[in-house]
């Protein structure tokens, strides 16, 4: 009978997997090395490879570690021990084996190997036989491989998070159990370490000015406002996020056969945001500087599309709905097409997920679009950074007819005339923008118009 492996945990524990100010250690074994001016580097492949290869007793392929080894290094060069470790527990590197002599037996050398193949450390060569680990024959060349004949299992993508990123652009790595594993931190009783770790990460990329990104199987979703946040899971262009601070809730709407439709949905318990059957939807985690970052899976999205997919379908379901959810956005309705700006055609798209051409109308004023799970009117706001000046204040020169709160006014007027009233959200591109339109949104009712900063969309 085959063994049924849990989830691998990678983690960070004395005299195992360590990451301090003295270093990268594995069981003792450093991986990094100080240069003559006390600067830390990563030590040559070659000797790595070698110590680890005995250490753990498997021919290892430490060449696709070196990227991560030395993000750690630049980090703990840069003072930034947070960041060293959580790039620490990105390398996956598994428990090594007791060091007090004592020899595995079959089955913890297999789950040895386990470990090393979802961290993609394990080589793999012809003769190696699955079913039937080598034991005894120094020097080992292994115990573990795949059958003749078949598919080499695919090795893991473990590529470190470039603090160097484009702007808007998602990041994503992908190890061979990442969906799982990713999965098994959205949990109501998440250890605080590990909830600190993610908020770390959620941090840092922040900083590299990124809107939301994947990592490992998971997306994060660094918090840029204390009111709302939203746009497109990276990746999942017929996924969408909501994330009201306000109320302390999130919500998922997908895509499905042309009509946007509420995935899932929790409210906030401790640090996860649990749903209507007390199942985690996602996790909060605080960052260093006190930023929250919402943190969820790949598979718990996928499993919602999946569950939401298969009822859409019943006859039944669809005129439940029909009956019992009423429609809160109108139709759309046709507009001239006066824009010239191809970046802001694409925006204004991307914003509203209608085509160009088509917008929404309250009272006689138009919307770029309406969010059909919440019933927000939205407005999408791209190449205006030539309005403001430097301090956000809109430039003595610019016509009154393009000042942000006249048109900000206007729309919340009717907005808030509907029955019930509607939440006016703005859309913007760029920083500037969001500093110039956080401005004029400061000096009109507050509640009445959110200013969100969206850098996708573009071209």
């Amino acid at each position: 009978m085959n063994p049924v492996w849990s989830i691998p945990m990678f983690r960070l524990a004395p005299r195992r997997v360590e990451c301090d100010d003295n270093g990268l250690r594995v069981a003792g074994t450093p991986l990094l090395k100080r240069g003559a001016h006390g600067t830390w580097a990563v030590r040559e492949e070659g000797d790595v490879g070698r110590e680890l290869q005995k250490l753990y007793g498997f021919p290892l392929d430490v060449g696709c570690k070196r990227g991560g080894l030395a993000v750690i290094a630049r980090a703990l060069n840069s003072g930034d021990l947070a960041r060293a470790q959580v790039a620490t527990l990105l390398l996956k590197l598994p428990d090594p084996p007791a060091t007090d002599g004592a020899v595995p037996d079959a089955l913890q050398k297999r789950r040895l190997a386990h470990e090393l193949t979802a961290s993609g450390l394990l080589k793999t060569d012809d003769d190696w036989d699955a079913e039937h680990p080598r034991t005894g024959t120094p020097p080992n060349p292994g115990w573990f491989a795949t059958k003749p004949g078949a598919v080499d299992p695919p090795k893991a993508d473990v590529k470190p998070v470039s603090p160097s990123a484009a702007a808007g652009a998602a990041v994503v790595l992908r190890p061979l159990t990442a969906a799982a594993e990713a999965t098994a931190l959205i949990a109501p009783d998440i250890a605080p370490a590990v909830l600190e770790a993610l908020g770390t990460l959620g941090a840092a990329m922040a900083g590299s000015a990124l809107a939301a990104f994947a990592a490992f199987g998971a997306i994060f979703v660094p918090s840029a406002n204390r009111l709302l946040e939203t746009g497109s899971v990276p990746g999942r262009s017929d996924i969408s996020y909501r994330w009201d601070h306000d109320v302390d809730s999130v919500t998922f709407s997908a895509l499905v056969d042309g009509e946007w439709r509420p995935l899932t949905s929790g409210t906030l318990h401790g640090n996860a945001f649990l749903d209507e059957k007390g199942k985690a939807v996602a996790v909060s985690a605080p960052g260093p500087d006190g930023r929250q970052t919402l943190v969820t899976s790949v598979e718990v999205l996928d499993r919602a599309v999946a569950e939401l997919k298969s009822g859409a379908g019943s006859p039944d379901a669809a005129q439940s709905r029909e009956n019992h959810e009423p429609r809160l956005c109108p139709d759309p309705t046709p507009e001239p097409k006066t824009t010239k700006s191809e970046n802001s055609i694409r925006y204004q798209e991307y914003v509203s997920g209608l085509p160009y051409g088509l917008a929404i109308d309250v009272g006689g004023v138009r919307f770029d679009g309406c969010d059909p799970t919440t019933g927000d009117l939205l407005e999408a706001k791209a190449d205006i950074d030539h309005l403001f000046d430097d301090d956000g204040e809109l430039k003595v020169f610019v016509n009154s007819k393009k000042d942000p709160i006249i048109q900000m006014q206007s729309q919340i007027d009717v907005a808030f005339a509907t029955i019930p009233p509607r939440r006016v959200v703005w859309h913007a591109q760029t920083p500037k923008g969001f500093q110039g339109l956080s401005v004029s949104a400061r000096r009109l009712e507050r509640g009445k118009v959110f200013v969100v900063y969206d850098p996708n969309g573009g071209p």
